[in-house]
């Protein structure tokens, strides 16, 4: 169980920072939202709708979006649920381990 929390923790934390990667690559190209908070799905559509002139800067973005994406499926939808399916079962294996 130990082991598990440690991973969901790692998740999170991996989740955070690629945020920040994408936020601050915006950031230095003058890209700030400013139509309500981060995260939300106006965000998510703001970001969808953002286009760049230099492919570099394009291929980057989407690089940033894919592991933002990754890691958000790596925590799962309702990542702070600790009801989420994903880890459900190991929680419910180690709560009817006669050993634990």
């Amino acid at each position: 169980m130990r082991d598990l929390s440690r991973c969901r923790e790692d998740a999170q934390k991996d989740l955070v920072r690629s945020r920040h990667r994408r936020s601050k690559f915006l950031l230095r190209r003058g890209l700030v939202f400013r139509a309500g908070c981060n995260w939300s799905q106006r965000h998510r559509t703001w970001l969808n709708s953002l286009r760049f002139d230099r492919e570099v800067d394009r291929t980057i973005f989407e690089d940033y979006l894919l592991a933002v994406e990754q890691h958000q499926a790596r925590v799962g939808v309702g990542g702070d649920d600790p009801e989420n399916p994903r880890y459900r079962y190991v929680a419910d294996r180690h709560r009817s381990d006669p050993r634990c």
